[in-house]
């Protein structure tokens, strides 16, 4: 039985909407997450940049059907001032188990040049978890509990940097229901590692913050990354996987990606006997 029902606009692989936690036979009423949060800021020849889940909608290629998995594959640009500034070919592969996002995203070298302050912020904003908590792998042990309201620590939390072996964020409720979020640009790719030189966790559990986006108003929470730059090369991959997994315990978040890349091994009986 998958972990989740997963709910998204199928014509716009950046609308996401409720996500269901499993109970037993069924699932929960109560949707673990708000939405997807998207967001591409900065200036470009005096025009601010501001571009986010509703103006970013990606267009629609190809859906892939398959028995175990949805694939969808989509492109979209982003116009400021009449111009293509950002353009992107992305893919979403979704299950019960998870939901990986697939993202070439440059803006023209020429363009690239002349844009102010860049930045993008890729995460999802949490539905009232209350009583959960967060951990990264940045931040060693500790944990933050999820209570609307952001401490010095939690402060500090939008400060640490992200590179290939830290990359993930754990959110945990009550009831052991744990969405992991894991970023990665993409090492297998020939691109210039100086592109991706500031690229930190983004933290905010505030319940009396509010955005036009929010289904539910406050961040309860809202976790993910940002990044202080936009790539101008075609060969920078980057992904977002999110994975949904019911009772996690007693395994931590870097204990079950590990499992992932190190999957376990079929040996043949006859060899113990």
């Amino acid at each position: 039985m998958p972990e989740a029902a997963v709910y998204m606009n199928p014509k716009d692989l950046l609308d996401w909407g409720d996500v269901f936690a499993k109970e037993g036979d069924g699932f929960a009423e109560k949707s673990f997450m708000d939405t997807l949060i998207v967001r591409i800021s900065g200036q470009f020849l005096k025009v601010p940049i501001s571009l986010n889940n509703k103006n970013l909608q990606a267009k629609l290629k190809n859906v892939y059907e398959g028995p175990v998995r949805l694939t969808l594959d989509a492109q979209f640009r982003a116009i400021v001032a009449k111009i293509p500034l950002i353009r992107a070919h992305a893919q979403l592969h979704l299950d019960g188990h998870s939901a990986r996002l697939y993202l070439n995203l440059n803006a023209p070298m020429k363009y690239a040049k002349l844009i102010k302050d860049p930045e993008i912020l890729v995460g999802i904003d949490g539905n009232e978890l209350y009583g959960g908590f967060v951990r990264t792998s940045v931040s060693g042990g500790q944990g933050f509990i999820v209570d609307g309201e952001m401490d010095e620590k939690e402060l500090a939390l939008n400060t640490l940097p992200v590179d290939d072996d830290v990359s993930w964020i754990w959110l945990s409720d009550e009831k052991d229901f744990n969405i992991i979020g894991q970023f990665d640009v993409s090492s297998r790719l020939d691109y210039n590692p100086d592109e991706f030189t500031d690229v930190t966790v983004f933290y905010r559990d505030d319940k009396t913050h509010t955005d036009k986006l929010e289904r539910f108003p406050g961040s309860l929470p809202t976790l993910g990354y940002r990044l202080k730059s936009i790539p101008t090369s075609e060969k920078v991959g980057m992904s977002y996987k999110v994975f949904f997994i019911q009772g996690l315990k007693p395994l931590s978040a870097g204990e079950y990606l590990s499992s992932l890349d190190n999957p376990a091994k079929v040996k043949n009986i006859s060899d113990s006997i």
